[in-house]
């Protein structure tokens, strides 16, 4: 099972689009592990926590939102990154 980390600056059409075809077994082999965004009024992060119970976190400013990607990956460990 690969851990995937999902990167949202806002509704997060393409990460429900994901999310949606792994619950349909569409895409297999695959964990969501986070959501990640810079924007914490980005409506994708209640999708991925609400519709489907995925952590989210968010990164404020540039600096900060590359600093906190490579945490979550030492501390996630994601495969892949979209």
């Amino acid at each position: 099972m690969l851990n995937l980390a999902i990167l949202i600056s806002g509704r997060g059409s393409n990460m429900e689009s994901i999310l949606s075809a792994v619950l349909a077994n569409k895409i297999t082999n695959v964990k969501p592990c986070v959501v990640i965004s810079n924007n914490p009024d980005a409506s994708g992060l209640k999708v991925a926590s609400e519709k489907f119970e995925i952590p989210v976190e968010v990164a404020k400013g540039n600096g900060a939102f590359l600093h906190y990607c490579a945490s979550m990956v030492s501390q996630q460990k994601p495969v892949w990154f979209v």
